[in-house]
């Protein structure tokens, strides 16, 4: 028989959204069933079965704020190279709101172009 809840941990890992963003859905009421623990939120089992229809995480990708992060820019400004089709990622909905999830090797390659690196210019001895 299959848990009838489960950790913020486990949502996170499962639906690929951030678990700040997991709590700020329990704590706003976006999470039907959602239950305060102490200070842990217990999130039931069928919403985690059920978010997995609608986005099937990826290892070549990575959350926006991750993506931030490790480029060195804003949120925002990842978010506008991926409007403009200049960094590759995918909007995934869960309850009516969208999240960007990035490709991993697109952000990579996006980091050697900003550190200077020229595609097909390898070291020459």
């Amino acid at each position: 028989m299959a848990p009838q809840v489960t950790s913020i941990t486990f949502a996170s890992e499962t639906t690929g959204l951030n678990e700040r963003t997991l709590r700020r859905m329990c704590a706003d009421g976006r999470i039907p069933g959602a239950t305060l623990i102490g200070k842990t939120w217990a999130v039931p089992y069928q919403w985690v079965a059920g978010q997995e229809d609608t986005w099937e995480p990826h290892d070549g990708y990575v959350p926006l704020v991750e993506a931030a992060f490790k480029m060195g820019i804003s949120r925002e400004a990842v978010r506008q190279l991926c409007e403009r089709g200049k960094l590759k990622g995918a909007k995934h909905m869960v309850d009516q709101r969208g999240h960007w999830m990035i490709d991993k090797a697109d952000m990579k390659r996006y980091i050697m172009k900003k550190n200077g690196y020229v595609w097909g210019e390898e070291d020459k001895d």
